[in-house]
């Protein structure tokens, strides 16, 4: 959800989103849930807010559901919630140096050798 927030926002100083702008475009693979991502189309990831965009409330995706007779169970609606909020912080965050939320993460060797002897004296210390 994020990702697709990230792509979607414009950043400061840019006059085109970050999908018109990017060559490649990077989404994490979804194994389970598509519906749900469905249903958050519909509903439409967020609405506008006092201060800018917001996540979707609660009664209004119990209201969608409701309309579309849908007989969602109560992780659905938390799904549906969470992801709303984390789309609506990605769109918020128009910082043009902003890192891919999903597949950016990139490593040297060095670092890592750093990570794995933080853990290795961890383990010796219990």
């Amino acid at each position: 959800m994020r990702q697709l927030a990230y792509y979607r926002t414009i950043p400061d100083n840019q006059k085109k989103s970050r999908y018109d702008s990017q060559i490649e475009h990077h989404f994490p693979p979804l194994n389970h849930g598509k519906y749900l991502l469905s249903y958050l189309e519909d509903m439409g990831y967020s609405i506008n807010g006092v201060m800018g965009r917001a996540s979707l409330s609660f009664s209004e995706i119990k209201s969608y559901a409701d309309v579309m007779c849908l007989n969602l169970k109560s992780w659905e609606f938390r799904t549906l919630k969470i992801l709303s909020v984390e789309y609506t912080n990605q769109l918020m965050d128009k910082d043009e140096y902003a890192d891919i939320p999903f597949g950016s993460a990139t490593i040297s060797i060095e670092k890592l050798d750093e990570m794995m002897d933080r853990v290795k004296s961890f383990k010796k210390k219990k």
